[in-house]
């Protein structure tokens, strides 16, 4: 409803009473849901949703002073402040000074505005009871009647029309400037300086996205390096209420899924990634937005990109909350949260009435140039891929190990990057590479293997020479993997006809560990494996030794405790070390050697234990198998599991009592096997078979 506060408000008209004729301007204001209504501009007109507009309406879209209309020497202008008033067609500049003509038609928010432009005696004015709109009426049909006229004349008319709106422009322009925003007029305070309003359009969809790299690159830094560096990854992951809680999600929804064959044909991937861990990293990304939307009034990704709305403190974050509680619904539709493309807002903005903006060029140059480059590198540590052994079937590249009687290079491709292996010329030489072994040590070791009867060989051995073509980054970032590891670690010599598998993963700590080092983060978050230093320790006498490939080091260990095979392993130690401070030389590097020298053991020894085939010769080895045992505990957690432990536990006692050592490590071994029966829920007693095969386990566990 418009609602006319001030009726008359003169602006120097004596001139145009003199003449006896009176241009008038009136605003013909249509609106949804309400009848039209004629304003006659007199002067100085304000239009706008403060209750001191000349023209007050509530609410349609208009800002609290949208415009001001402005007569002089018959001449309408208006003074926009709007970003959203058109012209026509055309979208108009806030701050500027724009001429109106008789039928100009203005989009104001919700309404309509025809500019009407007319002549009458200056007498009717003055008189109060005058009706503009008869007036108006009787206007029309004298023009009728014109028109019926000779042409000449009327011609004369439009052309004479014509040069005096051109000189009454001019006469403007020279008053008030075009583009230029009004000086004070006078009367007025001196000290008066105009507001400049900046238009703030809205964020486009690329602008939108560009902070979810950010949102997940930042949960990452949270759950697998800050939380594991102040040992605090307890909290989330070995918390024994939230796993139960988390393992019980992760099994209805596979269960929902396997039951719709049609689902899970599209969710394959999902299935197959979906774990505990994958629900934490969700469940985090939830929560953070929750907060960001609470704390700042916008989602998180939003808030890097410096977007947000000039709405109040409480207004903000009502609307934010709102947003956020309808997301599902905007994202569950995808035209919702397309809308951007056309320069639409969001489903959730539209229902909530929000209009989001980027505020601050200064941040979104500071997101785009330092933050996008960093959560880059960090995209692939994004939920879908948190297991890593993922990756280990697509991109497998076959190849048999070949006898190097000449230079050979391996040629490895992949989505990501692709390398180049050269190997020396040594008729003796096998390769195999080692991947990371189910997450039992580092993922950054290349082992060579080469067969009895070549020990003096060694010294003059030609170290491998690497060459990353699209991911320029060094060897510890990415590991080679082998889908076959375990079998050929349990094999006594790598058969000739034997097919190695290669392929690439990355290594998700090791990534990390590599932004944080050379991105634009602080430097010092790479020592997050220093708890490594104190788990492992040197056993026997392996030698160290230095091997310059040119772009850097590897450090080669030589153990030679086998007797069919020596074994080299070779790791990227320049990378890796400085992490540690280590006060001596990097060649007495002990716990490096003992982390290498025990891989392949642990894995055969858990593979053996699981198939209930592991014996021992000596109490050395007998020792040396616990005290891996103890670092990497196989997985108990059904009857059969226990049932296999107690079966080796009874050999590993045998060996043990002819040695002191290994007998320590069985005595604290039991202890953990006892800690983790106690966890172990007994069958219901309605199956009497399996608790009967339970209590007969226990029994022979207790016997040890």
């Amino acid at each position: 409803m418009v609602k006319k506060v001030k009726e008359d408000d003169p602006l120097d008209i004596a001139d145009a009473e003199e003449q006896g004729k009176q241009v008038v301007y009136l605003l013909d204001i249509r609106m949804p849901d309400s009848p039209p209504q004629r304003i006659q501009v007199n002067g100085k007109l304000v239009l706008g949703q403060h209750e001191d507009a000349d023209v007050h309406i509530k609410g349609r879209g208009l800002l609290s002073k949208h415009a001001i209309f402005r007569i002089s020497n018959d001449v309408l202008s208006m003074h926009n402040f709007s970003p959203e008033t058109k012209l026509g067609d055309k979208l108009l500049a806030p701050g500027r000074m724009y001429i109106l003509d008789k039928g100009d038609k203005l989009v104001m928010g919700q309404l309509d505005i025809i500019i009407r432009r007319d002549e009458v005696d200056g007498h009717e004015l003055d008189t109060p009871k005058t009706n503009v709109k008869s007036i108006l009426k009787y206007k029309d049909e004298l023009e009728k009647n014109k028109s019926d006229k000779a042409t000449g004349k009327g011609l004369f008319s439009k052309i004479k029309a014509l040069f005096a709106k051109k000189k009454a422009t001019e006469s403007l322009s020279e008053d008030v400037p075009d583009k230029k925003l009004p000086k004070h007029r006078k009367g007025e305070n001196p000290h008066y300086k105009p507001k400049t309003i900046t238009h703030l359009p809205s964020p486009g969809p690329f602008l939108r996205a560009l902070g979810l790299p950010g949102t997940l690159g930042l949960i990452y830094i949270v759950l697998f390096g800050l939380l594991p560096w102040q040992k605090m990854d307890g909290l989330l992951f070995e918390n024994e209420h939230l796993t139960s809680l988390l393992n019980f999600l992760t099994q209805k929804i596979t269960a929902l899924i396997s039951a719709h064959p049609n689902l899970q044909a599209h969710l394959t991937l999902l299935l197959e990634l979906l774990t505990p861990q994958l629900l934490v990293f969700a469940s985090t990304f939830l929560v953070l937005e929750l907060l960001s939307h609470l704390l700042a009034g916008a989602s998180f990704g939003h808030v890097l990109m410096g977007i947000e709305t000039d709405d109040s403190f409480v207004t903000k974050r009502l609307k934010a909350m709102g947003r956020f509680l309808l997301w599902p619904l905007s994202l569950a539709t995808v035209i919702g949260e397309l809308l951007p493309i056309v320069g639409a807002r969001t489903l959730k903005e539209i229902l909530t009435a929000s209009r989001l903006h980027p505020k601050s060029a200064v941040r979104r140059f500071l997101a785009s140039f330092l933050l996008v480059p960093f959560v880059v590198i960090l995209a692939p540590v994004s939920a879908l891929f948190l297991d890593s052994d993922f990756w280990d079937g697509p991109w497998q590249i076959s190849t048999p190990p070949v006898r190097q009687t000449q230079v050979g290079v391996i040629k490895l491709e992949s989505h990501f990057f692709s390398a180049a292996m050269e190997l020396p010329k040594d008729p003796d030489l096998v390769v195999l590479p080692l991947i990371k072994p189910e997450n039992v040590a580092e993922s950054t070791l290349l082992m060579i293997e080469i067969k009895k009867n070549v020990r003096a060989q060694i010294k003059r051995w030609t170290p491998p020479k690497f060459s990353f073509a699209k991911f320029p980054m060094a060897n510890p970032v990415l590991p080679f993997l082998h889908p076959g590891l375990i079998k050929n670690a349990t094999a006594d010599l790598v058969l000739e006809d034997t097919i190695l598998g290669f392929a690439f993963s990355i290594s998700l700590d090791n990534l990390l560990d590599y932004a944080l080092e050379f991105g634009p983060f602080t430097y010092g978050l790479t020592k997050l494996r220093q708890e490594f230093k104190e788990q492992f320790h040197l056993q026997g006498r392996p030698e160290v030794f230095r091997l310059p490939t040119g772009r850097t080091d590897l450090w080669a260990i030589r153990e030679s405790e086998l007797k069919d095979q020596n074994q080299i392993f070779l790791w990227n130690l320049d990378t890796v070390l400085p992490s540690f401070q280590l006060e001596h030389d990097r060649e007495s590097a002990g716990f490096a050697i003992s982390l290498v020298s025990k891989v392949l053991r642990t894995m055969r020894f858990k593979q053996n234990l699981k198939n209930g085939t592991q014996t021992f010769t000596t109490s050395s080895e007998s020792s040396f198998f616990m005290m891996d045992y103890m670092l990497v505990p196989p997985e108990i957690e059904t009857l059969a599991d226990v049932q296999k432990v107690t079966a080796a536990m009874k050999m590993i006692k045998n060996a043990a009592n002819k040695d002191e050592r290994a007998l320590k490590a069985w005595q604290e071994t039991k202890i953990f096997l006892n800690a983790r029966w106690a966890k172990l829920a007994p069958p219901k007693a309605k199956d009497k078979m399996a608790l009967k095969n339970w209590q007969k386990a226990l029994e022979d566990f207790k016997k040890l």
